[in-house]
């Protein structure tokens, strides 16, 4: 199997020939010099630097050129009266913010060659004579397609996981982690400051996201202490984090990997809360021995002025019951609504969400919630209160158990 950058310098070279060849060779022979190269080849195309699975340039193309003309008409890629602005060449031109330079190499090939070949097919009689017929269907639905973009990939992690990298910044993010990476090495910093994407892509060229076994990523299985880390556990098993980590993680594995998701399957469906790790803490003290160690959840909700609880969460905690002074206490995440109106954009979902997108100044009641990793919360009292309040960790938002309401 020859290399991507072998496939990239051969595609080059052919660009440099076809510069010196005549102009009058027929379309037979142009996809015969320029296009068949690039089906034979073993390596991925342009496309895949935008979809994880499910696209490559090659499925769309075959040894016969005429049937590949007659395909790509019958999907209306071609524009025979405006070949230079085929949907074919727009596909291919299109590309990450920030892609990689070698395959912007392949690309550039790929277009001049699928370029040149279509403005001598739409001057070739014979090919405009006949009927455009699909090649074959594409091999998983447009709605899967879509779905593994790596555009589409990157704003739900930065929506499920970037979002919570507070917890991890300290450690992990060369704005920080001077002290860390002078202890243990560079391998300390994987998280790219503000970008998501660069993130996301590190994290698999570094196998801290297990395709074969998403559950054991370790992106996951570090800030649980299922194995060693030495930053302590960042969340717990079963909390609101961890499960739309876990979430993140198997879809992102199912939408990558060839026996992942089939024709048939239901895809996971998008949230419809943003959410953000803030800085705004609370501290409850006083709390029951029993629970020492126990995981509490705490929600917060809006007290509308009818006195009616607003189901909407407006942010949320999970930890443990710290059992030597019996307090809990937490960062809590925001949630907002997202508007209709709003897409998936990396760029929207990689900037923080402000307290005052999910919190306004007025009542709130916040519900107390113990449960273990195997049940669901059970409500056990609740506290009004006013919000917001000044984040930070010292002091945080300090409420005694003795004023809890059952």
């Amino acid at each position: 199997m020859t290399s991507l950058r072998d496939y990239a310098v051969s595609l080059a070279i052919l660009v440099c020939i076809a510069k010196c060849m005549p102009a009058a060779d027929s379309a037979s022979e142009i996809y015969a010099r320029r296009i068949l190269p690039i089906i034979e080849s073993s390596d991925r195309s342009s496309c895949s630097e935008c979809h994880l699975r499910g696209v490559e340039l090659k499925d769309f193309l075959s040894s016969d050129a005429a049937a590949t003309f007659s395909a790509l008409r019958g999907r209306g890629w071609i524009d025979v009266t405006a070949p230079e602005k085929s949907k074919l060449l727009e596909f291919i031109s299109k590309q990450p913010d920030k892609g990689d330079p070698l395959l912007e190499k392949v690309r550039q090939a790929e277009l001049a060659a699928v370029k040149q070949w279509l403005l001598a097919a739409v001057a070739d009689p014979q090919l405009l004579a006949a009927k455009p017929t699909p090649l074959k269907d594409l091999e998983l639905p447009l709605d899967f397609i879509r779905h593994a973009r790596s555009d589409q990939m990157t704003a739900r992690f930065a929506d499920a996981v970037w979002s919570q990298l507070g917890r991890c910044v300290n450690c992990h993010s060369p704005e920080r982690n001077a002290k860390q990476v002078k202890e243990h090495g560079a391998q300390m910093s994987w998280i790219v400051p503000s970008d998501p994407a660069a993130t996301l892509k590190l994290l698999v060229e570094r196998d801290l996201i297990d395709i074969a076994k998403p559950e054991d990523s370790q992106l996951r299985t570090k800030p649980l202490v299922i194995v060693e880390h030495g930053g302590g556990p960042k969340f717990v098993p079963g909390s609101e984090t961890d499960r739309r980590w876990l979430e993140f993680l198997q879809d992102y594995s199912r939408s990558a990997r060839a026996d992942g998701y089939q024709v048939g399957d239901t895809l996971p469906a998008l949230p419809q809360y943003r959410s953000w790790l803030s800085e705004l803490q609370i501290r409850i003290t006083d709390l029951p021995s029993a629970w020492n160690d126990r995981v509490m959840t705490v929600t917060l909700h809006r007290l509308n002025p009818d006195g009616k609880i607003d189901p909407r969460p407006a942010a949320r905690g999970d930890s443990r019951v710290n059992p030597k002074q019996q307090v809990w206490q937490n960062a809590l995440t925001l949630y907002a609504l997202k508007p209709q109106s709003q897409g998936t954009s990396t760029r929207q979902w990689a900037q923080p969400l402000a307290v005052a997108d999910s919190i306004t100044e007025g009542e709130y009641v916040l519900q107390v919630a113990l449960r273990s990793t195997t049940s669901e919360p059970e409500l056990v009292g609740t506290f009004r209160l006013t919000a917001p309040w000044p984040p930070g960790y010292q002091p945080p938002k300090i409420l005694s158990w003795h004023q809890h309401q059952p």
